[in-house]
């Protein structure tokens, strides 16, 4: 049985570039392959892997997202490490650049309707690219 005892949950967030974020949540939400999956501490250890979204954690009233894409996500002993193929903080994302990504990937899937690996490929792209911009339009001005 797995440690309830501790307030609180370490995330670590890193992609092939980068540490994305290092730090304590008192809960965690994150995509993975099959649906969106929560985490309090003295969760059971669990191996995943992570889908396409956005991974939200919260510490007291303060609520932050990012955007993650790919990789996979391992709990234990209240820390979840979240080794990402993309993840970007709302802070961090280019609002012009992302809606860009998603028009050009709602054209590729809209003309590769036919075409299942590509538009496989467009449908990929066409989420990573709303995830990124649902993310900036949670961020608190």
């Amino acid at each position: 049985m797995a440690d309830t005892s501790a307030a609180e949950l370490h995330l670590t967030v890193v992609t092939p570039e980068r540490l994305v974020f290092d730090g304590f949540a008192d809960h965690v939400v994150l995509p993975t392959h099959d649906g969106y999956i929560g985490f309090l501490p003295g969760h059971y250890p669990l191996l995943g892997i992570v889908g396409t979204g956005e991974l939200k954690y919260i510490r007291g009233k303060d609520v932050r997202f990012m955007s993650v894409s790919g990789g996979v996500f391992e709990i234990n002993n209240n820390h979840i490490r979240v080794l990402a193929d993309v993840a970007e903080s709302a802070e961090h994302i280019d609002i012009a650049r992302a809606q860009r990504a998603f028009d050009r990937a709602k054209m590729a899937l809209k003309s590769r309707e036919d075409e299942r690996d590509d538009a496989g490929q467009a449908t990929a792209a066409l989420n990573r690219a709303m995830s990124r911009l649902r993310v900036t339009r949670r961020v608190e001005p």
